[in-house]
């Protein structure tokens, strides 16, 4: 089965499975050697994670799916020169951001400069996420996060969603770590001003 064909056939339907026992290491290695079984198992338990990134990108469930289906594409074509330096869903992200720059969805300037998305002002308190996380129900926090803008929605899923570390999301964005540190504090004080604008949590 050609990768074109295992990403379209494990795309079509977004319904969560538990994710396969398999190591990733030993997956990622035999992926390498070519086994298309081995992909089609690091596309099944990574291909919801993508998804999502790509549709915090662009608020467009269709888009989405094409942008996932081309990340898992690009990804085999460089799984042989892929090194277990970072972890596979690090390496993962990165292709799929790198998709939504190619199709100019997002400009690459919104992320490089930390004062490109203070479009929503920040409150003079910052709460914890953490807190605003457990006090607000999910649905709630998530449709506060599509009124960010995508800067600030990106590094948000990555770091809550998607359990990225500073340094990963560094890695993924491709920038410094203080510009990492930056935005997230901005992205949480932004989250926090739109929920309590909408009646959530102070």
């Amino acid at each position: 089965m050609s990768a074109m064909a295992i990403a379209r056939q494990l795309t079509r339907s977004w319904t969560p499975q538990a994710a396969p026992v398999d190591d990733e290491k030993t997956l990622v290695r035999r992926g390498q050697a070519g086994d298309n079984d081995a992909f089609a198992r690091l596309v099944e338990r990574n291909q919801m994670g993508v998804y999502n990134l790509a549709l915090r990108m662009t608020r467009d469930p269709e888009e989405a799916v094409d942008l996932t289906q081309e990340t898992f594409l690009r990804a085999w074509r460089s799984l042989p020169g892929f090194r277990a330096e970072a972890k596979f869903s690090t390496w993962l992200y990165r292709i799929a951001y790198n998709v939504c720059l190619s199709r100019r969805i997002v400009h690459p300037s919104t992320f490089a400069d930390p004062n490109a998305a203070d479009s929503i002002p920040m409150p003079e308190g910052e709460e914890p996420p953490a807190v605003i996380l457990r006090q607000e129900r999910r649905e709630r926090v998530v449709a506060a996060m599509h009124r960010l803008t995508p800067a600030y929605r990106l590094v948000l899923d990555l770091y809550y969603w998607r359990d990225c570390t500073y340094e990963e999301i560094a890695a993924i964005l491709d920038l410094p770590m203080g510009t990492v540190k930056t935005h997230l504090f901005r992205a949480k004080a932004a989250l926090r001003t739109v929920l309590v604008a909408e009646g959530g949590a102070a």
